[in-house]
């Protein structure tokens, strides 16, 4: 099968390290590793056309980004790759880019199939009724199929997936009382939370991108003092994994709530990507609440209510007294959270409508 896969950014340093754009990248991937041919369509900076993972990636230079944003360029078509694939999946639901290859899907009688993963940015065709040429809506959590308010029939749940070649079982002993929590430093991540919460005995490691201009850094460092703390970003894979699996615990305690106590817009965690990464290691995962984090966790046991500190404490101390077993976090991931699984839900609903 020949599979176009259509995203406005790619995972790659010329473009953005995200969570979507790596959802796209390991997506592809082990869709060609499964026999298929696998093309990926994205924009960049300068027209470039490159094999990675054996997928093959056209870069495009867009005309512009529509107000400015990366996620929502305006480009001219690309015919060629219409006529030679089966099937089209666009990545992000919500930008112009999505809107040209519906239509165009539907005049090459071509099914188009589509993934958001937050983001993107002014629409044309939606008050039409454009999403009635989506073949199928294929969604990374049922928080994210209600958030786009489908209709039955017209959604189907993949999720997503850990690569578990990189995020294997790992039996090092783990640190007392050494914590991490991994994701980019912003509000609605609530490391906020942790900080305050964190004991003289206990240490936090936050592994995510940061600028030190950046108003909620600056809180989170003030916050952070004469505590046992550390910041850091740009690790490689390698030292990354070796946070993890010392780790005693991992939390993710995001919210929708801002430090000021605003709500935060958006809708948060469509996929909970770095819980699902971390268990496939066998390192004990606990998350908020929010978003598709509950969807992910091992159980309720390990889900507590966002945006509340004291409930963040009781919610570490209640898990570190269980009895915890690295293989019921890495076991769970490998039943129903790898990119294998992933791609095959997404050709069984592509063969529907071919």
């Amino acid at each position: 099968m020949n599979v176009l896969h259509i995203s406005p950014t790619y995972f790659h340093q010329d473009s953005v390290v995200g969570g979507g754009e790596r959802y796209v990248y390991e997506l592809c991937k082990e869709m060609q590793k499964g026999g298929h041919q696998v093309t990926l369509l994205s924009y960049g900076k300068k027209n470039k056309i490159f094999v990675q993972d054996e997928v093959e990636y056209n870069i495009v230079k867009p005309l512009k980004n529509i107000r400015g944003n990366i996620l929502n360029p305006l480009s001219l078509p690309s015919f060629s790759l219409i006529r030679n694939a089966d099937v089209i999946h666009c990545h992000q639901y919500f930008n112009l880019l999505t809107e040209m290859y519906l239509v165009l899907g539907y005049l090459f009688n071509k099914p188009v199939f589509v993934t958001d993963h937050g983001g993107g940015g002014a629409t044309f065709l939606h008050r039409l009724g454009v999403k009635y040429l989506v073949k199928q809506f294929l969604c990374v959590s049922h928080h994210s199929k209600k958030s786009l308010n489908l209709e039955n029939g017209l959604g189907s749940v993949i999720y997503g997936g850990a690569d578990i070649n990189h995020f294997k079982k790992s039996q090092r002993k783990k640190i007392k009382n050494k914590y991490i929590s991994t994701g980019r430093i912003l509000p609605h991540k609530g490391h906020h939370h942790i900080i305050k919460c964190l004991r003289d005995d206990e240490k936090l490691v936050i592994v995510g991108r940061f600028n030190d201009d950046d108003e909620y850094y600056r809180y989170l460092k003030q916050i952070s003092e004469n505590k046992n703390i550390e910041f850091k970003q740009n690790l490689k894979d390698e030292e990354l994994y070796e946070e993890i699996v010392t780790s005693e615990l991992a939390i993710f305690p995001s919210t929708n709530i801002n430090v000021d106590g605003n709500i935060i817009p958006g809708e948060p965690e469509l996929f909970g990507l770095a819980p699902v990464e971390i268990m496939a290691t066998g390192t004990p995962v606990i998350v908020s609440n929010i978003g598709s984090y509950p969807e992910v966790a091992l159980s309720e046991k390990f889900v507590f209510s966002h945006g509340n500190t004291q409930v963040l404490r009781d919610k570490i101390d209640e898990v570190k007294k269980s009895n915890l077993s690295s293989e019921q976090f890495s076991n769970h991931v490998h039943q129903h959270f790898t990119w294998s699984i992933v791609s095959q839900k997404c050709l069984e609903v592509y063969r529907k409508f071919l």
